[in-house]
Protein backbone atom coordinates (compact mmCIF):
# COMPACT_ATOMS: atom_id res chain seq x y z
CA UNK A 1 0.00 0.00 0.00
CA UNK A 2 1.50 3.14 -0.89
CA UNK A 3 -0.42 6.24 0.33
CA UNK A 4 -1.39 8.78 -2.47
CA UNK A 5 -1.47 12.65 -3.07
CA UNK A 6 -4.63 13.25 -2.18
CA UNK A 7 -4.71 10.85 1.22
CA UNK A 8 -1.74 12.92 2.48
CA UNK A 9 -3.19 15.92 1.49
CA UNK A 10 -6.56 14.79 3.19
CA UNK A 11 -4.69 14.50 6.27
CA UNK A 12 -2.84 17.70 6.59
CA UNK A 13 -5.88 19.67 6.38
CA UNK A 14 -7.81 17.85 8.75
CA UNK A 15 -4.78 18.29 11.10
CA UNK A 16 -4.82 22.15 10.31
CA UNK A 17 -8.63 22.57 10.32
CA UNK A 18 -8.79 21.21 13.90
CA UNK A 19 -5.88 22.75 15.29
CA UNK A 20 -4.94 25.83 13.37
CA UNK A 21 -5.88 28.43 16.18
CA UNK A 22 -4.19 26.18 18.99
CA UNK A 23 -0.59 26.07 16.30
CA UNK A 24 -1.33 29.94 16.38
CA UNK A 25 -1.44 30.70 20.16
CA UNK A 26 0.93 27.63 20.72
CA UNK A 27 3.64 29.73 18.60
CA UNK A 28 3.52 33.01 19.74
CA UNK A 29 4.32 31.68 23.51
CA UNK A 30 6.64 29.55 21.80
CA UNK A 31 8.55 32.22 19.91
CA UNK A 32 9.33 33.90 23.66
CA UNK A 33 10.90 30.43 25.02
CA UNK A 34 14.97 30.79 25.07
CA UNK A 35 16.72 28.29 22.68
CA UNK A 36 18.96 27.24 20.48
CA UNK A 37 19.04 27.05 16.64
CA UNK A 38 18.45 24.08 15.05
CA UNK A 39 21.39 24.23 12.48
CA UNK A 40 23.59 23.47 15.86
CA UNK A 41 22.72 20.12 15.81
CA UNK A 42 23.40 19.14 12.10
CA UNK A 43 25.50 16.10 11.84
CA UNK A 44 25.70 15.12 15.50
CA UNK A 45 25.43 12.00 14.75
CA UNK A 46 27.65 10.94 12.10
CA UNK A 47 29.04 7.58 12.29
CA UNK A 48 27.11 6.94 15.17
CA UNK A 49 23.78 4.42 16.48
CA UNK A 50 21.27 6.14 17.67
CA UNK A 51 17.97 4.03 19.70
CA UNK A 52 14.85 5.34 18.51
CA UNK A 53 12.07 4.86 21.80
CA UNK A 54 8.30 5.52 20.39
CA UNK A 55 5.77 4.38 22.96
CA UNK A 56 4.03 1.34 21.78
CA UNK A 57 4.13 -1.36 24.39
CA UNK A 58 7.07 -3.68 23.13
CA UNK A 59 9.11 -0.97 24.03
CA UNK A 60 8.83 -1.71 28.09
CA UNK A 61 10.31 -5.47 26.74
CA UNK A 62 13.45 -4.03 25.80
CA UNK A 63 14.56 -1.60 28.88
CA UNK A 64 17.09 -3.96 30.39
CA UNK A 65 18.57 -4.03 27.06
CA UNK A 66 18.53 -0.23 27.00
CA UNK A 67 20.18 -0.42 30.63
CA UNK A 68 22.83 -2.99 29.57
CA UNK A 69 24.16 -1.74 26.29
CA UNK A 70 23.70 2.39 27.23
CA UNK A 71 26.89 3.45 26.22
CA UNK A 72 26.65 1.96 22.66
CA UNK A 73 24.16 4.04 21.22
CA UNK A 74 22.49 7.64 21.61
CA UNK A 75 18.70 8.06 22.35
CA UNK A 76 15.96 10.03 21.42
CA UNK A 77 12.40 9.45 22.36
CA UNK A 78 8.60 10.96 21.63
CA UNK A 79 7.29 13.33 24.60
CA UNK A 80 5.17 10.44 25.88
CA UNK A 81 7.98 7.97 26.24
CA UNK A 82 10.13 10.49 28.16
CA UNK A 83 9.01 10.12 31.79
CA UNK A 84 8.56 6.46 31.31
CA UNK A 85 12.30 6.23 30.24
CA UNK A 86 13.56 8.32 33.04
CA UNK A 87 11.76 6.23 35.48
CA UNK A 88 13.74 3.39 34.67
CA UNK A 89 17.07 5.43 35.58
CA UNK A 90 17.65 5.94 31.64
CA UNK A 91 18.06 9.41 30.57
CA UNK A 92 17.45 10.18 26.37
CA UNK A 93 19.77 12.27 24.85
CA UNK A 94 16.56 13.67 23.28
CA UNK A 95 12.99 14.36 23.31
CA UNK A 96 10.75 14.97 20.64
CA UNK A 97 7.61 16.87 20.50
CA UNK A 98 5.15 17.59 18.38
CA UNK A 99 1.33 18.09 19.84
CA UNK A 100 -0.28 20.72 20.33
CA UNK A 101 -1.68 19.94 23.12
CA UNK A 102 0.27 16.51 25.13
CA UNK A 103 0.02 16.76 28.55
CA UNK A 104 3.19 17.74 30.34
CA UNK A 105 2.63 15.11 32.63
CA UNK A 106 5.12 13.09 30.71
CA UNK A 107 8.07 14.98 31.98
CA UNK A 108 6.59 16.16 35.45
CA UNK A 109 8.85 15.93 38.22
CA UNK A 110 11.56 14.65 35.95
CA UNK A 111 15.25 16.37 35.78
CA UNK A 112 15.38 17.63 32.20
CA UNK A 113 18.56 18.86 32.14
CA UNK A 114 20.94 16.49 30.78
CA UNK A 115 17.96 16.38 27.50
CA UNK A 116 17.93 18.22 24.20
CA UNK A 117 14.32 19.13 23.83
CA UNK A 118 13.35 19.19 20.16
CA UNK A 119 10.27 20.79 19.71
CA UNK A 120 7.41 21.66 16.85
CA UNK A 121 7.00 25.29 17.38
CA UNK A 122 3.64 24.93 17.65
CA UNK A 123 4.11 22.04 20.81
CA UNK A 124 2.39 22.29 23.99
CA UNK A 125 4.18 25.24 25.24
CA UNK A 126 3.84 23.93 29.06
CA UNK A 127 6.84 21.64 27.85
CA UNK A 128 9.13 24.20 26.92
CA UNK A 129 8.63 26.86 29.03
CA UNK A 130 9.11 24.28 31.90
CA UNK A 131 12.52 22.54 29.86
CA UNK A 132 15.41 22.48 31.93
CA UNK A 133 17.94 21.20 29.22
CA UNK A 134 18.78 23.03 25.76
CA UNK A 135 15.68 23.30 23.41
CA UNK A 136 15.84 23.81 19.82
CA UNK A 137 12.66 24.54 17.90
CA UNK A 138 11.18 23.38 14.30
CA UNK A 139 8.39 24.43 11.40
CA UNK A 140 6.67 21.60 10.34
CA UNK A 141 6.83 21.84 6.22
CA UNK A 142 3.56 20.31 4.54
CA UNK A 143 2.33 19.87 2.01
CA UNK A 144 -0.79 22.72 2.80
CA UNK A 145 2.57 25.64 3.16
CA UNK A 146 1.14 25.57 6.90
CA UNK A 147 4.72 26.56 7.54
CA UNK A 148 4.45 30.11 5.77
CA UNK A 149 1.65 30.78 8.24
CA UNK A 150 3.21 29.59 11.06
CA UNK A 151 6.29 30.39 10.90
CA UNK A 152 6.43 34.32 10.72
CA UNK A 153 4.04 34.29 13.52
CA UNK A 154 6.79 32.32 15.30
CA UNK A 155 9.68 34.47 13.58
CA UNK A 156 11.00 30.25 13.66
CA UNK A 157 12.08 29.42 9.93
CA UNK A 158 14.44 25.69 10.72
CA UNK A 159 12.22 22.86 8.71
CA UNK A 160 12.04 19.24 8.47
CA UNK A 161 9.37 17.20 6.60
CA UNK A 162 5.94 16.82 8.28
CA UNK A 163 5.58 13.26 9.08
CA UNK A 164 2.43 12.36 10.17
CA UNK A 165 3.13 11.58 14.21
CA UNK A 166 5.54 12.64 16.36
CA UNK A 167 7.43 8.96 16.05
CA UNK A 168 7.78 9.33 12.92
CA UNK A 169 9.55 12.96 12.88
CA UNK A 170 11.89 11.47 15.14
CA UNK A 171 13.24 9.31 12.38
CA UNK A 172 12.87 12.02 9.53
CA UNK A 173 15.23 14.53 12.11
CA UNK A 174 17.40 12.23 13.03
CA UNK A 175 18.51 11.80 9.31
CA UNK A 176 18.13 15.31 8.34
CA UNK A 177 19.58 16.90 10.63
CA UNK A 178 21.42 15.07 13.50
CA UNK A 179 22.36 12.74 10.20
CA UNK A 180 22.54 9.35 12.43
CA UNK A 181 24.52 6.49 10.71
CA UNK A 182 21.99 3.79 12.29
CA UNK A 183 18.30 3.82 13.86
CA UNK A 184 17.25 1.53 15.92
CA UNK A 185 13.21 1.64 16.24
CA UNK A 186 12.10 0.45 19.31
CA UNK A 187 8.30 0.76 20.73
CA UNK A 188 7.29 1.65 16.65
CA UNK A 189 4.09 -0.59 17.03
CA UNK A 190 1.55 1.39 15.21
CA UNK A 191 -1.35 -1.00 17.61
CA UNK A 192 -1.79 -2.97 20.11
CA UNK A 193 -2.55 -6.57 21.23
CA UNK A 194 -6.03 -7.50 22.79
CA UNK A 195 -4.26 -9.15 25.36
CA UNK A 196 -2.03 -6.73 26.10
CA UNK A 197 -1.67 -2.71 27.37
CA UNK A 198 -1.52 0.09 24.96
CA UNK A 199 1.23 2.37 25.97
CA UNK A 200 4.66 1.12 26.99
CA UNK A 201 3.79 2.52 30.33
CA UNK A 202 0.60 0.97 31.16
CA UNK A 203 -3.06 0.94 29.09
CA UNK A 204 -5.11 3.53 28.43
CA UNK A 205 -8.91 3.93 26.99
CA UNK A 206 -7.43 4.78 23.94
CA UNK A 207 -7.68 0.73 23.29
CA UNK A 208 -11.05 0.97 23.36
CA UNK A 209 -12.30 4.55 21.74
CA UNK A 210 -9.19 4.22 18.78
CA UNK A 211 -10.31 0.87 17.88
CA UNK A 212 -11.09 1.23 14.47
CA UNK A 213 -9.36 -1.84 12.30
CA UNK A 214 -8.27 -5.52 13.24
CA UNK A 215 -4.68 -5.98 11.10
CA UNK A 216 -2.67 -9.33 10.50
CA UNK A 217 0.73 -8.35 11.52
CA UNK A 218 3.81 -9.32 10.05
CA UNK A 219 4.15 -12.05 12.50
CA UNK A 220 0.86 -13.43 12.30
CA UNK A 221 -1.38 -11.98 14.99
CA UNK A 222 -4.46 -10.26 15.16
CA UNK A 223 -3.50 -6.25 15.93
CA UNK A 224 -6.00 -3.61 17.02
CA UNK A 225 -4.97 0.10 15.59
CA UNK A 226 -6.91 3.55 14.61
CA UNK A 227 -6.69 4.66 11.68
CA UNK A 228 -4.24 7.57 12.36
CA UNK A 229 -1.99 5.33 13.31
CA UNK A 230 -2.55 2.50 10.43
CA UNK A 231 -1.94 5.77 8.21
CA UNK A 232 1.58 6.88 10.18
CA UNK A 233 2.81 3.43 9.72
CA UNK A 234 2.71 3.28 5.92
CA UNK A 235 3.49 6.74 5.80
CA UNK A 236 7.15 5.95 7.42
CA UNK A 237 7.39 2.85 5.42
CA UNK A 238 6.89 4.79 2.32
CA UNK A 239 9.24 7.39 3.31
CA UNK A 240 11.96 4.78 4.27
CA UNK A 241 11.59 3.48 1.10
CA UNK A 242 11.84 6.47 -0.77
CA UNK A 243 15.31 7.05 1.02
CA UNK A 244 16.79 3.83 1.36
CA UNK A 245 19.89 5.72 2.86
CA UNK A 246 18.30 6.26 6.01
CA UNK A 247 19.30 2.75 7.77
CA UNK A 248 16.78 1.24 9.91
CA UNK A 249 15.96 -1.74 11.85
CA UNK A 250 12.79 -2.41 13.34
CA UNK A 251 13.49 -3.83 16.81
CA UNK A 252 9.01 -3.46 17.46
CA UNK A 253 6.18 -5.39 17.53
CA UNK A 254 3.10 -4.66 15.47
CA UNK A 255 2.37 -3.43 11.76
CA UNK A 256 5.72 -1.92 11.03
CA UNK A 257 6.53 -3.60 7.86
CA UNK A 258 9.52 -3.06 5.06
CA UNK A 259 12.82 -2.98 7.35
CA UNK A 260 14.49 -5.77 8.58
CA UNK A 261 13.79 -6.95 12.11
CA UNK A 262 15.99 -8.15 14.67
CA UNK A 263 16.08 -8.09 18.55
CA UNK A 264 17.63 -5.04 19.99
CA UNK A 265 20.69 -6.62 21.18
CA UNK A 266 21.18 -8.78 17.84
CA UNK A 267 20.73 -5.62 16.23
CA UNK A 268 22.99 -2.96 18.11
CA UNK A 269 25.25 -6.52 17.64
CA UNK A 270 24.98 -6.15 13.88
CA UNK A 271 25.43 -2.61 13.14
CA UNK A 272 28.86 -2.54 15.41
CA UNK A 273 30.61 -5.78 13.65
CA UNK A 274 29.00 -5.68 10.66
CA UNK A 275 29.32 -1.81 9.73
CA UNK A 276 25.89 -1.65 7.68
CA UNK A 277 23.08 -3.48 6.95
CA UNK A 278 21.31 -5.18 3.80
CA UNK A 279 17.76 -3.76 2.89
CA UNK A 280 17.43 -5.40 -0.07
Amino acid sequence: MLLSKEEVHNQSMAAWNTWRQKWIKNCRINKRVPHEALSSLLNRGKEKILAQAAFGASLRSNIEHLKKYRDKFDLACCDKAFGFLMSHGITPDYCIIADASVSSEWQSGYDTSKTILVSNIAANPEWTVNWKGPIAFYVNWDNIDSAKVLAPIADCREVIAASSNVSNAQVVFASQILGYKYQLLLGYDYSWREDGDYYAGGDSPKRNYMHHLDIIAPEGYIALTSSNLYFSCFWLMQYLMRFPQVKAINCSDGLLGYLPRMAFDKALDFCEKKGGVSWQ
